[in-house]
């Protein structure tokens, strides 16, 4: 509402709580201004729909767009919880990710520079305490424990499809359900491959093949050799460049004579090596 009553009229007045304030408009020809006297009109109850510049409020569901925080964020009782120092000319910094259903929200360094080192640490003698788990490795190390046939003429992927057949997958990089001769890449970088197997002893064998292949395309195979009791075993090493969503895996090939895998003699593990 619009208050048109004469500056006068208003002298020491409260305006009543709930009030709709908008301007209060000069009728006369005295009342504030270079002619006449001041006068003080009191607001006693609008401090809850008003912002005050200098009085401790509470504010409540509004957007804070890009603030500027002075020294430090505190808490309730003024206790600070997370200071800001100012650097002069500052370009790298953190962001600060939430995360949907299923994934990991994350802290990150961020800026203009290409390569940023991140920097956590405690103060004086202090040390950095992790209250759960820490993966001080992006690995994951398959071995097989039962035996798998290999038919001729065709490579054919080894199959990890038992729970006890990961020995170290913290990153859950393989599924014992569902593709279970892949171990899924879930951070792009460099990738070492190691895989062996062995085949049960056969006498009619030709050739035997061990390969290690990823999802873009890469790969390489390895050709074993017969052993002092006849059977054929084979090792092989790899380095990948991965992107995120490729996947690795193991094959075996023999030109003929039929034959299975050795139970407990074929292993892949797989690890990330740099960035």
């Amino acid at each position: 509402m619009f208050i048109t009553k004469k500056i006068t009229d208003l002298d020491s007045k409260t305006i009543p709580a709930g009030a709709d304030v908008i301007p209060i408009i000069d009728t006369s020809d005295t009342g504030m201004g270079p002619s006449g006297s001041n006068k003080k009109i009191t607001i006693s109850s609008l401090k809850s729909v008003l912002v005050d510049l200098a009085s401790t409020q509470t504010l409540t569901n509004k957007t804070l767009t890009s603030p500027k925080i002075g020294t430090a964020i505190a808490d309730k009782d003024g206790n600070e919880i997370i200071k800001t120092p100012a650097t002069a000319s500052a370009v790298n910094e953190i962001t600060i990710t939430n995360a949907a259903t299923g994934n990991n929200p994350s802290i990150t360094a961020t800026g203009d520079n290409t390569n940023i080192d991140l920097e956590i640490g405690g103060k004086g003698t202090g040390k950095l305490i992790a209250t759960s788990g820490i993966i001080n490795k992006i690995r994951c190390d398959l071995y097989k424990g039962d035996e798998q046939s290999i038919p001729t003429a065709g490579f054919t992927a080894i199959l990890f499809n038992n729970s006890a057949y990961e020995l170290y997958d913290p990153m859950d990089m393989h599924s014992v359900t569902t593709n279970t001769e892949r171990i899924n890449i879930s951070i792009a970088g460099i990738y070492k491959v190691n895989a062996s197997l062995v085949f049960v002893d056969s006498s009619t064998e030709t050739a035997r093949l061990l390969g290690i292949k990823c999802s873009n395309g890469k790969g390489f195979t390895a050709r074993g050799g017969v052993d002092g009791v006849g059977r054929w075993g084979m090792s092989a090493f790899m380095i990948f460049r991965c992107a995120a969503n490729d996947y690795i895996y193991m094959d075996a090939y023999q030109v003929s004579g039929g034959g299975t895998l050795n139970a407990n003699g074929f292993c892949l593990s797989v690890e990330l090596v740099g960035v």
